[in-house]
């Protein structure tokens, strides 16, 4: 099964009830699987995440 729309690292903040740096800092650990937009800086929305990466994510737990 396909994602067909992306999440920016903010929207993924927003479903997780944290800060879109958490999720950024989440992403750039490998403990979200994500891709970096192009260019693939550091600015807002640097990330394009799966909703299904977010829902393991928040199953599994917001654990260290």
């Amino acid at each position: 099964m396909s994602d067909c729309k992306y999440l920016s690292a903010s929207e993924a903040a927003v479903l997780l009830g944290v800060s879109r740096r958490s999720v950024s800092r989440w992403c750039e650990q490998g403990r979200i699987p994500a891709h970096r937009t192009a260019g693939g800086d550091r600015r807002r929305g640097a990330f394009r995440i799966a909703p299904s990466a977010v829902e393991a994510f928040k199953r599994k737990g917001l654990q260290k």
